[in-house]
């Protein structure tokens, strides 16, 4: 008797085994809702957007603020570079490398610090690259969501202040001197 049930067994696992290459679900099972594919979004919690859309803009914060400090590199860079330029190459030049002093000639410090420039100059370019993502998607979201700032919120009701004075003057109803009507 357990000869037939081990068979019954197999076969019902191979039956299963069979329909998932089929890409169906065995009959007899019930769909589950947590199984199967949702075209909804989960829901996300006002708290977790307004996060989101401050984690976004610091992100942006720290990469413009990593591509100015590269962009200073750079130009003390090309400072180096115009000074070692008009000088003979034989002459003795100074390179400081992670807080060593190290003699060199500006024949051979000259090609080093114009080739640190330019992967300085492309990192720079690759950062304003990922700046201007994440810039994009701070704004998508910002948009999607309906976000404002304070500065926002601040100019909008200073245009709805002004108006309600422009329409309180044009009709002459006797709009306080504040601008707010009574």
């Amino acid at each position: 008797r357990r000869r037939p049930r081990r068979c019954a067994l197999r076969r019902r696992a191979l039956s299963l085994a069979r329909a998932r290459a089929r890409g169906s679900r065995a009959p007899g099972f019930p769909v589950t809702p947590f199984l199967s594919p949702s075209p909804r979004q989960p829901k996300v919690s006002e708290h977790e957007v307004i996060e989101r859309y401050k984690q976004m803009r610091r992100e942006c914060q720290q990469l413009a603020t990593k591509v100015s400090e590269l962009e200073l590199e750079s130009n003390e860079h090309q400072l180096v570079i115009d000074t070692l330029t008009p000088i003979e190459p034989e002459r003795r030049a100074f390179h400081l490398v992670n807080g060593v002093l190290i003699q060199k000639s500006a024949g051979v410090v000259l090609p080093e610090v114009a080739s640190r420039k330019a992967s300085i100059e492309a990192l720079i370019e690759q950062l304003k690259g990922f700046l201007a993502t994440k810039e994009k998607d701070s704004k998508e979201w910002k948009e999607k969501y309906n976000i404002r700032t304070q500065q926002e919120h601040e100019a909008m009701q200073k245009a709805r202040e002004a108006e309600a004075k422009k329409a309180g003057r044009a009709a002459g109803d006797g709009a306080s001197p504040s601008g707010l009507l009574a």
